[in-house]
């Protein structure tokens, strides 16, 4: 069946993943089934869900070989016992199984008042796990969560699990099974004597003080949990150590107050630091021998040297003009280029600057002419405005003196028409 699984699950890997053998995908399904079962209703977180999926495989596989975790039915769990009995008789030689757990009846229960609500079937049951000291493979694994117990391979055991197992005890009957109290954390194994403890390698053993016994042993009372012995520290009673630790200290002196010399020679001795200031020493000979040859030979050929370094002289003197020439020649070349060049800037700058005041000059024109003809302008409108203005009153005074003399006329008229009607 796994190689089928191993085979399918490399044909449909995602692009990335690494391919994974048949005892590969074994471990991971046998780890993502030990892991609780996750609670709740809701939705099932992402990284829960494979615990799930593990889970929902390893009881397809149970249902379809016929194997049952709970034996629960029907009857409210009036022959549980017999049943029980039956599985315990038909396991004897296969270690540990399903009945060193205690089984609360209360979980039929609770299931039966859940049947009105639609789910997927399941094996349920309230389970408390019993202590002891045998310690169950993967294969006999109880989730303490949902009260299943699944089998991660065939009932039959293999000589893995038989190694996984550190203790198999008896079968035992469910009369005689009784819950036992199991201290938290991994198991402690016991404690060792301590090694002897002594000053010098070949010196006597030494002991503790006996004005401290009662106090030791308060605090060994009080503190069961700790030890009074360290493997790291070689194993010793520290108790021994702490009241001789004036012993462990003390430093051997001689009527002068000094450590006493070693009875080993210097010859019989030979350290790091010696051989290496012994090395350096003839090191520094060699290199006083090399020196005094070479010194013999340069007398020897002292002659020739001095020509040579005389030669030399005078070849370095004649370079060193040459390239102060050089550079003296360069420099000329270059403040003669840089003058050109500034007087070049300047007659440029003159010429925009002439260039500037000229063309300011004709702006200063420009704008006076604009201003004398702006004021021509204005004379103008102001004299054609008062000639309108004169003209316009001379219209008025005409236009006034006809309304008068029209006045006068239609008066006089008036008259003539009222005198005449008084006559009549």
């Amino acid at each position: 069946m796994w190689e089928q699984v191993a085979v399918r699950f490399n044909a449909n890997r995602a692009r990335g993943t690494l391919e994974r053998d048949v005892e590969s995908l074994r471990r991971k399904f046998k780890n993502l089934y030990a892991k609780p079962k996750p609670s709740g209703h809701g939705e099932v977180p992402a990284r829960l869900r494979p615990i799930v999926m593990a889970k929902a495989a390893q009881l397809k596989i149970e249902a379809e070989g016929g194997a049952h975790t709970s034996h629960d039915g029907l009857d409210d769990g009036e022959d549980d016992e017999e049943l029980d009995r039956d599985v315990l008789e038909a396991s004897e030689d296969q270690g540990p199984t399903l009945m060193d757990v205690n089984v609360n009846p209360r979980a039929y229960h609770r299931r039966t008042e859940d049947k009105q609500t639609p789910s997927t079937p399941s094996h349920e049951s309230t389970v408390q796990s019993e202590s002891s000291n045998d310690v169950l493979p993967e294969r006999n694994r109880v989730d303490e969560e949902s009260g299943h117990q699944h089998s991660m391979i065939s009932s039959k055991p293999t000589q893995a699990d038989q190694d996984n197992t550190l203790a198999s005890a008896p079968p035992r009957s469910l009369a005689s099974t009784t819950p036992k109290k199991r201290t938290p954390g991994r198991p402690r194994r016991a404690r060792r004597e301590p090694v002897p403890t002594v000053a010098t390698p070949d010196g006597p053993p030494l002991h503790r003080d006996p004005a401290r016994v009662t106090a030791d042993t308060e605090e060994a009372n009080a503190h069961r949990r700790l030890s009074v012995s360290s493997d790291r520290l070689g194993g010793e009673d520290l108790r021994i150590v702490r009241d001789n630790i004036d012993l462990f200290t003390r430093r051997q002196t001689n009527d002068n107050g000094k450590r006493p010399v070693p009875d080993t020679t210097r010859q019989e001795s030979s350290s790091y630091s010696k051989t290496r200031r012994s090395r350096a020493k003839q090191r520094m000979e060699e290199i006083q021998r090399d020196v005094d040859d070479i010194g013999d030979k340069l007398s020897s050929s002292g002659d020739d040297i001095m020509r040579m370094l005389l030669l030399f002289q005078k070849d370095s003197d004649r370079r060193a003009e040459a390239e102060e020439r050089r550079r003296r020649d360069e420099r000329e070349e270059r403040a003669e280029a840089e003058r050109i060049e500034r007087a070049e800037r300047e007659i440029l700058r003159r010429q925009e600057t002439e260039e500037a005041e000229r063309r300011r000059q004709q702006d200063i024109v420009l704008a006076r002419e604009e201003r004398d003809e702006l004021r021509r302008s204005e004379a103008l409108r102001e004299l054609n405005l008062a000639q309108e203005r004169e003209e316009s009153r001379r219209r008025f005074e005409e236009r006034l003196e006809l309304e008068r003399i029209e006045s006068c006329q239609r008066h006089e008229q008036m008259m003539l028409v009222l005198s005449n009607m008084q006559k009549k």
